[in-house]
């Protein structure tokens, strides 16, 4: 409702029947995990989800005749591996039903690309509200009672809406343009990152930790490491200040181009994206300058509390910084997969897009990508001012657990300058 408004039913109507049938599918694939997660394993259930790869790659290949690259091939071989490893100590015979229910997770998602790859042209985002509404039907089925405590309610609305509702209206959108087995491979990524998001909280705890109870070795080992992050975040304040110089450049230019009769068409945008540069690059440079605002009431009230103080809330700082990194950088690959494309009228040569694409991209293929490279100007694909962005948090992260782990070695803040409130 809030992205259709009025044309909500229209959508769901011009959607037609293969959405509903996509729905259904996975519908079916919600139930599935609810039943064997229930029964079996939880290493079992991820294990069979990641044959979902497989999954995609075959039914591409027969109902969509997709056909599989020698890099993708080769890619589902190395993942599936790394799954395997990794899972490898914790999989068990489990409950053959419950392995058999999980089986229906990947071939039913696998069928909902299918559809969704063979009507391109269709706006298949009314299939995620199917899946919802059949979810309900069956919930309601299924459930033995209907008393729901308030944390019952506030977990299956975090679990519905920003988690699966967000991530399948991404899938479904990006899975119109993109092959069936490269959604696979992308579907992977969930499976051998969930460790990481846990590791980039738990390994900057444990070192925050170590140097709590150990400040003399601590120091010793992290006094190059520190040296180093000082000339990173002093690079990064240059970059914000070369930033802001091109923010008046472009002022400029707009003047000249007023005065003189042209047009500099994207001008305001291509500020904003530098002002956008200039705000995140400065992020950690600033902070160990002083120039964030902190709030030191509390800590100056009582000499004996301060550092724990201090430390609790460079803790919940740190924290809150990693999980902006790890979504903006989350943000830069949905935008890619999804190809999202500036509203505005900026535009960017294709050669500059293609010195980024040669990063995900293996050498062999350098030469090709380069070949299709036209000399036209394209609109600006939203993943290119998203990197300063993904940059600037993750240096603004590292920053704040830097500063904790120093808070902690010398039982007071590093923060020079900073004003007092």
């Amino acid at each position: 409702l809030s992205t259709y408004k009025k044309n909500t039913f229209k959508v769901i109507s011009n959607a037609g029947l293969p959405a509903l049938i996509g729905g259904f599918f996975l519908s079916l694939s919600f139930v599935a995990y609810t039943a064997s997660i229930m029964i079996t394993s939880v290493a079992n259930v991820v294990f069979i989800i990641s044959t979902q790869t497989m999954f995609l790659a075959v039914f591409g290949y027969f109902f969509l005749k997709e056909k599989i690259s020698i890099q993708g091939f080769i890619s589902i071989i190395l993942a599936m591996s790394g799954i395997t490893i990794m899972v490898s100590d914790s999989v068990s015979s489990g409950n053959l039903l419950g392995n058999l229910i999980a089986l229906a997770i990947p071939i039913n998602f696998s069928i909902l690309v299918m559809i969704i790859r063979k009507f391109p042209n269709l706006d298949m985002i009314p299939a995620i509200f199917y899946s919802g509404v059949l979810a309900c039907i069956y919930g309601l089925i299924l459930s033995d009672t209907f008393s729901f405590t308030s944390h019952d309610i506030l977990m299956g609305f975090i679990l519905g809406v920003p988690q699966l509702a967000f991530g399948f209206i991404c899938i479904t959108i990006g899975s119109k343009t993109t092959k069936a087995v490269t959604v696979g491979i992308l579907m992977l990524s969930e499976t051998l990152c969930a460790p990481l998001w846990v590791w980039l909280f738990v390994l900057p705890s444990i070192i925050v930790a170590l140097c709590l109870f150990f400040p003399v070795p601590s120091k010793r080992i992290l006094t190059p490491i520190w040296r180093g992050l000082d000339k990173v975040y002093l690079a990064s304040g240059v970059v914000a200040a070369t930033f802001m110089v091109t923010i008046l450049l472009i002022i400029v230019w707009q003047m000249v181009s007023r005065w003189s009769g042209l047009t500099f068409q994207g001008s305001t945008d291509y500020a904003g994206y530098a002002m956008a540069a200039t705000s995140f690059f400065a992020f950690a440079h600033a902070l160990n300058r002083g120039a964030h605002i902190r709030v030191s009431i509390l800590l100056n009230m009582n000499h004996h509390t301060k550092l724990w103080l201090d430390a609790f809330a460079m803790f919940i700082a740190s924290i809150i910084g990693t999980y902006f990194a790890r979504y903006a950088v989350k943000a830069n690959f949905e935008s890619k997969m999804l190809n999202d494309r500036t509203q505005g009228v900026d535009q960017v040569p294709d050669w500059f897009l293609t010195i980024f694409r040669m990063f995900g991209n293996w050498p062999s293929k350098w030469g090709e990508i380069w070949a299709s490279t036209s000399s036209e100007w394209v609109y600006t694909p939203v993943w290119l001012p998203q990197i300063p962005m993904s940059i600037g948090t993750i240096l603004l992260a590292i920053a704040l657990w830097d500063n904790l782990t120093r808070l902690m070695i010398f039982r007071k803040t590093q923060i020079i300058g900073d004003a007092v409130a």
